[in-house]
C-alpha cells in the first residue's frame, strides 16, 4: 500500500478509542436522511468488526481508499504526518455525520455537535490583559487535540525557548502578583477573568525540574504543559481597543495565558517534534517523559467545565495509545503502542461534550457566575484524589507486526501523539466526596 505507516499507527489508536466506536454505531442507528451515503464511516466500522482477523487487509484498504477520496492530499501513497492524518480523518467523519443530518447547508450547522465533537472536543481559553489600561480580553477556542511545544534542543542545537523557560517557569509567586496587579477587581467581569486565569490545580511542585531529568537532559510532559499554560508577555505588539478608543497609543504590552477551559472525554496531545527553522524543517529528538496517568488540573482554568465536583482539583486521564515516529525527518516510519484493556464506556461517557458551547457567552453567563461562586465557597475544602488503576496489556503495532510488550517499553518512547481517556472516581471516592458535600452544605458560610 505504499507509505501508509502514518495511517495505520493512528488507526490502531482509534480502534482502542471505545467511546468513539460506541457513539459512531449509535449515530448510525438513528433514522436520519438514509439516502445520504457514509462511505468512510461505514468502511471504518466494517474494519472494526474484522480488525483483528488474520485477513483484514481488504477492509483496511477500503478505509484508506475512502479516506483518500475525501482527502486527496494523502492519495499519493507518499510520506505524511500522522497528526495531519488524525485531524483530516476526524474532519471527514464529522462532515459525513453533518451531511447525514442534512445540516451542512443550514444556518448554524456548526453549532450542532457530532460524535467527533462529543468524544474529542474541548475548549481552551486565552486571556490577554493590557498592562496600560488593565482591560482584559479573552478568546475561547475549540480543539480536537492540543499541540504542545517541546522544550529542549532541536537535533542537538540550542533551544530558543530555554531562556524563557528559566526566566518564567519557576516564578509562581510572580505569576500570582502579575494577575493581581493586571486585573482591576472592582469590576465583576474583571473578577471573572482574574479567577479564570488561575489554574485549577497546584503548579508549585511541577515548577521544579527534577535533578535526575536535568542530568539526563530530559524533560517531562508536565513541564511542557506547564510552559504551554504559563503567563507570557507581549512587548509593545498588543492592539488594545480600549486604549485606542480613549486616545492612547493602541499598540501596547500585555500579559497572556492559555488554559484548558473545557477538558474533553478523550484527550489527544500532539508533541510538536517537527519545527520550522530558518533553514527549513527539523525534527526535535528531545526525549519527553510521560506517565500512564496524567492530571491536567494544573493546566485547567479554575472556572473550567465538566468537573465532577466543584471542589476537585484533579482532572485525571489514563493513557491508552502512543504514536511514535522513528528515524529522521526524511527517512522514518510511524509505529504505535496500544493498551488493550477492559473499558467501561459508561465511566468515560459522563465526560463527553453534551451541549454546544457558545464561545461568545463564556464568562458572560449566569452559569459561569454560579460555578465560580460555588468553587469559592469551598475553596478551603479543595480535595485531591488519585485515579483508580486501569488494567490492561500493552502491545507494539508496527504495520501487520503485533507484539506484546511491558509497560516500561510503552512509556519510554519518543512520543509524537498521546491518547488519553478521562478517568472517573471509584465508587468509594464518589461516596466520600458526596459526604463532604453534605457536610459543607450544613456549614453556615455567611
Amino acid at each position: 500500500m505504499g507509505n501508509t505507516c502514518y495511517f495505520g499507527s493512528t488507526i490502531q489508536n482509534l480502534v482502542q478509542t471505545f467511546l468513539l466506536t460506541e457513539e459512531l454505531y449509535l449515530s448510525l442507528s438513528k433514522q436520519l436522511h438514509l439516502d445520504i451515503e457514509l462511505p468512510l464511516t461505514k468502511a471504518y466500522l466494517g474494519f472494526l468488526s474484522r480488525g483483528y482477523e488474520a485477513n483484514c487487509d481488504q477492509t483496511f484498504q477500503l478505509v484508506f481508499n475512502e479516506f483518500c477520496k475525501k482527502s486527496s492530499r494523502f492519495a499519493d501513497r507518499g510520506q505524511h504526518n500522522s497528526h495531519d492524518l488524525f485531524v483530516y480523518f476526524m474532519n471527514c467523519l464529522r462532515d459525513e455525520e453533518r451531511r447525514r443530518r442534512g445540516s451542512v447547508n443550514s444556518t448554524g450547522f456548526l453549532n450542532e455537535l457530532t460524535v467527533v465533537d462529543k468524544v474529542f472536543g474541548g475548549h481552551t481559553i486565552t486571556v490577554y490583559v493590557c498592562t496600560s489600561c488593565k482591560t482584559p480580553y479573552h478568546v475561547c477556542e475549540s480543539f480536537l487535540d492540543i499541540s504542545i511545544p517541546i522544550l529542549g534542543p532541536v537535533d542537538g542545537g540550542e533551544d530558543e525557548n530555554e531562556d524563557l523557560f528559566n526566566n518564567n517557569l519557576h516564578v509562581s509567586d510572580t505569576e500570582r502578583q502579575s494577575i493581581q496587579y493586571a486585573v482591576d477587581r472592582a469590576d465583576a467581569m474583571r473578577q471573572a477573568v482574574e479567577y479564570t486565569m488561575r489554574p485549577l490545580g497546584d503548579r508549585s511542585l511541577l515548577q521544579k525540574r527534577s535533578p535526575m531529568l536535568e542530568s539526563l537532559g530530559e524533560i517531562s510532559l508536565e513541564q511542557c504543559l506547564l510552559y504551554y499554560s504559563k503567563i507570557g508577555q507581549i512587548h509593545n505588539e498588543y492592539l488594545c481597543s480600549r486604549c485606542d478608543a480613549e486616545g492612547r497609543p493602541p499598540m501596547t504590552s500585555a500579559l497572556k495565558r492559555t488554559l484548558i477551559y473545557n477538558p474533553p472525554a478523550v484527550l489527544v496531545l500532539h508533541l510538536k517534534r517537527f519545527k520550522q527553522t530558518t533553514v527549513g524543517f527539523k525534527k526535535c529528538n528531545q526525549h519527553v517523559t510521560y506517565d500512564e496517568y496524567l492530571d491536567i488540573g494544573p493546566y485547567c482554568s479554575s472556572n473550567s467545565l465538566r468537573n465532577s465536583e466543584p471542589n476537585d482539583v484533579n482532572v485525571w486521564y489514563s493513557l491508552y495509545g502512543v504514536v511514535v515516529h522513528k528515524g529522521s525527518l526524511t527517512s522514518g516510519r510511524y509505529v504505535s503502542y496500544i493498551k488493550v484493556r477492559d473499558c467501561d464506556t459508561r465511566q468515560t461517557k459522563q465526560f463527553m461534550q453534551q451541549f454546544f458551547l457558545n464561545r461568545d457567552q463564556v464568562l458572560n453567563c449566569d452559569d459561569d457566575i454560579t460555578r465560580r461562586n460555588a468553587s469559592r465557597l469551598i475553596q478551603t475544602h479543595r480535595k485531591e484524589w488519585k485515579p483508580p488503576e486501569v488494567k490492561g496489556q500493552w502491545f507494539l503495532a508496527d504495520d501487520e507486526y503485533i507484539k506484546a510488550v511491558d509497560k516500561t517499553e510503552a512509556l519510554s518512547q519518543a512520543a509524537y501523539l498521546l491518547f488519553y481517556e478521562r478517568v472517573a472516581k471509584s465508587r468509594h471516592q464518589y461516596l466520600e466526596n458526596t459526604l463532604l458535600q453534605v457536610l459543607l452544605n450544613d456549614i453556615d458560610v455567611d
